[in-house]
């Protein structure tokens, strides 16, 4: 856990440019020639914050927040395509709620096998459509949290992160509390778990059969993709998905995959709520956190009105990712989706306040359903027409 102290008189350069976002004219969901969609809202537990920037054509992001009797969200990351994207955000929270309905409300264990089933059901979609195709270079992140009761269960594959904003109740300052593990090879504990797998070791740049490859200022899985956990990218996981052709851009050598390259498999997380000291959460694809600190993230958070946060986060983003280039923020925000890739990548960001913490599941609760999708941010079923989304009682 990380401390933040916010009493000092000193500022810097970064600190004055967070202050001035308070006087940014927010982005409403209908402002869609800046490509930022925003929107604010109530849930179960207190109030919300979700905001998207899009940079690719469509966007590979996708997010979603269903509320009831617990509050359940979302981001799922997408890389080379959307179609995995689409196809697990689609599908994951009414798995979720089918094995509810069957097993009852053990979150833990029905986390980890929904996110394996959405790895077979993937693979299974490629297989049908071609298995050496374009869609088995397809994958995504996915990280899933759900606030049942007094407890926050969390389950990631990829490089979204989220971070709680933590009172210290003696000196009465922020903390940041890291959730989850995280599967990028940026981190030194992933190329250590590579070596520790009898893999050929990735500074070794003479090894035929290496399996990280520094490429573009970063270890990627045979030169391709800079994570260690996802679902999809079939062709780094299955002999029988591998591309045979050397001339096509996925092709790799090497002998036949003993095992997955990529894991698609993790262990869910428990937190125990505090409803005096745990104060939000902050859910982000790694498009935001390649340009904010995790400090940063919730020091801004902290400072200003609930009512924004997230869209306050996408702006000092963006903003940031245009400060040492040629091009100003205003020219970025103009940009058409798809050229402002070269400057930042898609970015989707929740803020998630605990403003109540129940000790049963909230049956009465008024139900939300809220997607982020290439569209926009929209409400759907928020008079609870498909009760299927919102049946997580008991």
């Amino acid at each position: 856990m990380n401390c933040l102290g916010f009493d000092g008189e000193d500022k810097d350069k970064e600190e004055e440019e967070e202050e001035e976002e308070e006087e940014e004219e927010y982005y409403s969901v209908e402002e869609e020639e800046n490509k930022l969609y925003s929107m604010d809202g109530i849930h179960t537990h207190g109030t919300f914050s979700i905001a998207s920037v899009h940079s690719h054509s469509p966007t590979l992001d996708r997010a979603e927040i269903v509320s009831g009797p617990g509050t359940f969200f979302g981001i799922y990351d997408g890389h080379m395509g959307s179609q995995a994207t689409e196809f697990v955000s689609e599908k994951i929270f009414s798995n979720i709620v089918g094995r509810v309905l069957e097993r009852g409300p053990r979150f833990s264990l029905i986390f980890d096998r929904t996110i394996s089933m959405m790895e077979e059901e993937y693979k299974e979609y490629v297989r049908m459509d071609n298995p050496r195709g374009p869609l088995s270079t397809v994958g995504t992140c996915c990280l899933i949290c759900l606030i049942w009761k007094k407890i926050l269960y969390i389950a990631n594959l990829g490089d979204s992160e989220a971070v709680m904003g933590r009172l210290d109740k003696k000196t009465k300052t922020m903390m940041v509390k890291p959730l989850h593990p995280v599967h990028s090879t940026k981190k030194q504990k992933i190329l250590n778990d590579y070596q520790a797998s009898h893999w050929p070791s990735p500074e070794d740049s003479s090894s035929h059969n290496k399996i990280l490859v520094w490429k573009n200022m970063a270890w990627k899985v045979k030169g391709f993709i800079p994570l260690s956990g996802t679902i999809g990218d079939t062709y780094l996981k299955f002999n029988d998905f591998r591309m045979k052709d050397k001339s096509n851009r996925f092709y790799y050598s090497g002998p036949r995959i003993r095992k997955p390259l990529l894991l698609s498999k993790q262990e869910t997380c428990e937190h125990r709520l505090d409803e005096e000291t745990d104060r939000f959460v902050i859910i982000a694809s790694h498009g935001l956190w390649d340009l904010i600190s995790k400090e940063q993230a919730v020091k801004i958070v902290h400072r200003y009105p609930k009512k924004g946060a997230a869209t306050r986060l996408a702006t000092v983003a963006m903003k940031r990712s245009v400060k040492n280039s040629d091009v100003s923020y205003s020219d970025l925000k103009k940009m058409r989706k798809g050229t402002r890739k070269a400057f930042l990548d898609d970015i989707t960001v929740m803020v998630i306040f605990i403003d109540r913490l129940l000790e049963e599941a909230d049956s009465a609760a008024k139900p939300l359903y809220v997607r982020s999708d290439q569209h926009g941010i929209k409400v759907t079923n928020s008079s609870g027409e498909d009760p299927s989304y919102f049946c997580l009682l008991h």
